[in-house]
């Protein structure tokens, strides 16, 4: 497996170290651009919308190869319409119009009894075969009267999609139901599994899969920008790895994750013997080897002669799963330091007193993310003191919980640790249901009903189907005060947890906002063995806000300081604790 991780911090030096392209070659890649841009969004309306092809009657893979090959090169607006419409020929209620305005388009007409056909999806259920999608989320085309069809629908849908300046592309998505379709299968996909096609192809599959089915995607502008500058790095040379990792990276998504071959390509390879995270808007060490003339608090200044502010905005782009600013600047400042095992990194550093100096480093080590000092483990449950305790629900088994249950139950006050996803979370649940003699609810988890494009105005149903969970309590009843510590770490079934603590007012939640995405995950299968992990459950407060992106606000706010790593203080555990002895 090619290692991505030696690219990321790099990434923004190699661009600016590649000689200029000429104007001519920016003319020419920004005309194939946008030539797929436009290609993308009419092959997803289609996939997904148009009722005339089953699902698997067209190999929709091969589809998207033959059709780029067909509109890529297209030098001039007539010629891209020319190529779409022979792309596109298989479907037959097509109509293509290069006016700047879109044409109206008389809609199909049937009679109210006759049956009709149109896409439903629940989610989305394509080539993944990860069981909870396969549970919960469905695509069918459906079979109705036209008097019965859901109110979202009426049996005239015209679907009219902008083709850019080159004019407009339109579609029914509801069809008389007939006999069976004769469309045949495309032709296959080209020999190397490295062509251009097959890559830009990945894209876009990928790309249309998000458009239609995360339930919190950007407005279409921003989205279609997200598409061109992931070409962009594939057409400079960056990479398709480069390019998917940027993709994927702006959904701002904590579950967004990319396997190839079923392995994370996201990893550090190799960092120098420190480590440093941004705290007070300043890269500062955190931990390193004692053979080095270095403190803790130190700042990183410059990484290879770039302001490391600077340089870790760069790197940001391309982290995958992290929601929060908060959670992509603190996760950059550490991907920042990594390369390629044996490589050197330039460090100018300066002190607490404002001296400065320089350290050429050698990347030999791999150590886990360094979040900052924790109080030193006894265990997953221990005695802080007299009948006071504390347990870490990222790293708590049951084997650990049940024995501790009755001395708990009698404890004078509880101090829970959730700054990370939760080693086994119906452990960790199983904690917080001693916590009440009431039944829990969890935030609402809706699973959207799409029967057409969202960016053309069909709003999804999110009326019906809701996979919102419920708790009852567990004997014996915690009665005592509990403080709960969190953070950026603290993602999807801990959110969840602290989100049941936030609603039913359990206890006091300390530390950090989380990272802002919970609810089930969906896989898209690229047809070069990459597979790319999304959240498809729109999971809100029970008011109807969301909460992706932004994450459960702490009750105290209690952040790490500079002075706070000097000291070696885990100044979160230290402020819970304070507030959990004020409560006794």
């Amino acid at each position: 497996m090619k290692n991505l991780s030696f690219i990321l911090p790099l990434l923004l030096l190699l661009l600016l170290a590649r000689p200029s392209l000429t104007l001519a070659s920016n003319q020419a890649k920004d005309r194939r651009v946008e030539n797929i841009v436009v290609f993308s969004k009419l092959y997803g309306c289609i996939k997904y919308f148009y009722p005339g092809i089953k699902q698997g009657e067209l190999y929709w893979q091969q589809f998207a190869m033959a059709g780029i090959s067909k509109v890529i090169n297209a030098q001039t607006d007539e010629e891209l319409v020319d190529s779409l419409r022979k792309a596109f020929q298989m479907i037959p209620e097509m109509q293509f119009t290069r006016d700047r305005k879109p044409v109206a388009v008389s809609p199909l007409v049937y009679s109210n009894k006759q049956k009709v056909i149109f896409w439903k999806h629940a989610g989305y259920k394509g080539l993944s075969a990860n069981p909870d999608a396969a549970k919960m989320f469905s695509s069918n085309i459906v079979k109705k009267p036209l008097s019965k069809l859901p109110h979202y629908l009426t049996g005239k849908e015209i679907v009219t999609v902008p083709l850019g300046t080159s004019g407009w592309a339109s579609f029914p998505i509801v069809l008389a139901a007939k006999g069976p379709n004769p469309i045949s299968q495309n032709s296959p996909f080209p020999d190397k599994a490295d062509s251009i096609t097959r890559q830009v192809a990945s894209l876009i599959i990928c790309w249309n899969e998000l458009l239609h089915f995360h339930p919190y995607i950007s407005p279409l502008d921003l989205w279609t920008e997200n598409l061109r500058g992931s070409l962009s790095v594939l057409f400079d040379g960056d990479g398709y790895q480069n390019a998917l990792i940027r993709m994927v990276s702006q959904l701002g998504d904590a579950h967004g994750a990319i396997y190839e071959r079923n392995t994370p390509i996201q990893s550090i390879a190799a960092i120098p013997p420190l480590t440093a995270l941004w705290i007070e808007n300043q890269l500062v060490v955190t931990a390193f080897d004692s053979s080095l003339d270095i403190r803790l608090g130190d700042a990183i200044i410059k990484i290879d002669g770039v302001d490391a502010g600077a340089y870790i905005d760069s790197v940001g782009q391309y982290i995958l799963a992290v929601a929060t600013p908060t959670a992509r600047k603190r996760f950059a400042s550490y991907y920042c330091l990594s390369g390629r095992e044996g490589s050197f990194i330039k460090l100018d550093i300066r002190k607490p007193n404002g001296n400065e100096y320089s350290l050429t480093l050698k990347r030999t080590s791999s150590p886990p993310i360094n979040f900052p000092v924790r109080k030193p483990s006894k265990g997953s449950v221990y005695e802080l003191e007299s009948n006071m305790f504390y347990i870490n629900l990222c790293a708590l088994t049951k084997a650990d919980f049940e024995p501790m249950i009755s001395k708990l139950a009698a404890a004078k006050g509880i101090l829970l640790d959730l700054r990370c996803y939760p080693k086994e979370p119906y452990t960790a649940l199983a904690v917080l249901r001693h916590f009440t003699g009431k039944e829990l609810i969890s935030t609402k988890r809706i699973l959207p009903i799409y029967y057409g494009p969202r960016f053309l105005g069909y709003v999804p149903d999110t009326s019906t189907v809701n996979f919102t969970w419920s708790f009852s309590p567990k004997s014996p009843t915690f009665s005592c005060p509990m403080v709960c510590m969190t953070g950026s770490g603290a993602q999807s079934y801990a959110e969840t947890i602290i989100g049941l603590i936030k609603k039913y007012n359990l206890g006091t939640i300390v530390g950090d906002n989380t990272a802002g995405t919970d609810g089930v995950v969906n896989f898209i299968e690229l047809p070069n063995s990459y597979t790319v992990r999304y959240t498809a459950l729109d999971v809100r407060w029970n008011d109807g806000s969301v909460f992706y992106g932004i994450g459960i606000t702490p009750d105290v706010f209690s952040r790490t300081k500079i002075q706070n790593v000097i000291k070696q203080e885990d100044i979160v555990f230290l402020e819970a604790l304070e507030i959990l002895k004020m409560k006794l």
